[in-house]
C-alpha cells in the first residue's frame, strides 16, 4: 500500500493527484474491487492491475486533474475497446485529493501496522459509461472516506483496501532482521519488530511495521494472537532457543522459525525434550529458515527466501479462514436472494488482502 503514504505527502504538499480505486468488478478483472492507485501529473503509484485499464485509468485521472473536477465514478467494460479479452468489466472512482481526505488517509495509515482489515467508506452513484467521462460529459461525483477506517455508514458502500493480514513478530534487528523488514515491507503481514538494544532500530520504518523495545520477549510470546507466525533471529542463541520453546509451547502459531543450521537445530530439538516439550512440537520449528536460499549468506538473499516462506503460510491461512468461513455463508444464503448493484450495497464487497 504504497499510495497511502505518497497520498498523505501530496496533500502536505499541495501537489494534486487523484485516488484511483476499482469499487466492484464482474467476470474475469486483473484486480478485485478494494485494488487502488494513486496518479499525479508526472508518477503514478501501485497498480490496479496493469495493461491497458491501468493506462486508460491514469490518462483518465491526469484529464481529470486538468479539468480540475473532483470525482468520477466509471464503467470500464474489459473487452475489445480495451484490447482484450478478459470479457469482465469493472467500476472506477477516481477522487482528487484535498486536505478535508487527509483524516481518513491518516486512519488508514495509521491502521496497516495492525493485523485487521482495513475499509473505507465510499458514497458513490451508478457509474458513467468511461466513454462519456473522457469525453468531458457531466461527471458523477462520488465522495470518498465519508466516514473513518472500518466505520461505515449505512447507506455507503464500504470498501474493503485489504482484508486481514498474517501478524508476524520478529525478534531481532541484525542485519537479516533489518533486511527482512524491507523485503516485507509491501506484503500483506503486519510486522511488530522487537528487540531489546537502544539504538537498533532505523529511523525510517515502512508503514506495516511496528518496532518494540522489550526486554521480556517472552511475554510478548505470550501475549501474541492465535495463529501468529514468530521469526527469531536474535543476536543470542540462548534467546533464540528461550522465545522458540514459547512459541511452539504455545501450540496454535501459524509459524515458528528460527535462523540457523542443522547442528544448531540438533541442540535445540534436545534441549526442548529437556524441558518437557513433545517431539511432534519441535518438528514444527522451521530451522533453518531461508532454506531456499542455496547456502547463500547475503542478508537480502536471505531475507526474500524468509518472506516467501511467510507468504506460503499466509496462503494456507488464509485458505483455512476461509474453510471456517464457507458453512456460515451457505446457512445464510437464500436462493430468493437478489443481489443489488455495489452502489446500493452496504458492507465490504471483496478484498485485495
Amino acid at each position: 500500500m504504497k499510495w497511502v503514504e505518497r497520498a498523505l505527502g501530496c496533500i502536505d504538499a499541495a501537489q494534486p493527484a487523484v485516488w484511483v480505486a476499482i469499487t466492484s468488478t464482474r467476470g474475469s478483472a486483473p484486480r478485485a474491487a478494494g485494488a487502488v492507485m494513486l496518479v499525479t501529473a508526472d508518477d503514478a503509484v501501485d497498480t490496479i492491475g496493469g495493461g491497458t485499464l491501468e493506462f486508460r485509468a491514469i490518462a483518465l485521472a491526469r484529464a481529470l486533474l486538468a479539468r480540475d473536477a473532483p470525482a468520477a465514478h466509471v464503467q470500464v467494460p474489459l473487452g475489445p475497446s480495451l484490447g482484450q479479452c478478459c470479457g469482465g468489466r469493472v467500476t472506477l472512482s477516481f477522487t482528487r485529493l484535498t486536505a478535508a481526505h487527509r483524516p481518513w488517509l491518516a486512519a488508514v495509515a495509521h491502521a496497516v501496522s495492525g493485523p485487521a482489515a482495513i475499509r473505507v467508506a465510499l458514497d458513490v452513484r451508478p457509474p458513467l459509461p468511461v466513454e462519456a467521462v473522457e469525453q468531458g460529459g457531466d461527471i458523477d461525483l462520488a465522495v470518498v472516506g465519508r466516514s473513518s477506517v472500518d466505520c461505515a455508514p449505512a447507506s455507503a458502500l464500504t470498501l474493503e483496501l485489504r482484508g486481514p493480514v498474517l501478524p508476524v513478530l520478529l525478534f531481532g534487528a541484525g542485519h537479516v532482521g533489518r533486511a527482512l523488514v524491507q523485503a516485507l515491507a509491501p506484503l500483506p503481514v503486519a510486522v511488530t519488530w522487537i528487540d531489546p538494544r537502544d539504538d537498533i532500530f532505523p529511523d525510517a520504518l515502512p508503514l506495516n511495521v511496528r518496532a518494540e523495545l522489550s526486554d521480556v520477549p517472552l511475554a510478548d510470546v505470550a501475549a501474541a494472537a492465535v495463529g501468529t507466525a514468530f521469526v527469531v533471529m536474535t543476536h543470542l542463541h540462548s534467546l533464540d532457543e528461550d522465545i522458540a520453546f514459547a512459541a511452539l509451547a504455545r501450540g496454535d502459531a501459524a509459524f515458528v522459525g528460527v535462523i540457523g543450521s542443522a547442528p544448531k537445530r540438533a541442540r535445540f530439538e534436545r534441549r526442548f525434550a529437556a524441558r518437557g516439550l513433545a517431539p511432534a512440537c519441535s518438528a514444527r520449528m522451521q530451522m533453518p529458515i531461508g532454506r531456499t536460499t542455496a547456502g547463500a549468506k547475503e542478508p537480502e538473499v536471505i531475507a526474500i527466501s524468509i518472506a516467501a516462506e511467510l507468504m506460503q503460510v499466509r496462503a494456507a491461512w488464509q485458505q483455512a479462514r476461509q474453510c471456517e468461513r464457507q458453512p456460515q455463508q451457505q446457512l445464510a444464503q437464500h436462493p430468493q436472494t437478489t443481489i443489488e448493484p455495489p452502489w446500493h450495497m452496504s458492507g465490504p464487497t471483496s478484498s485485495t488482502g
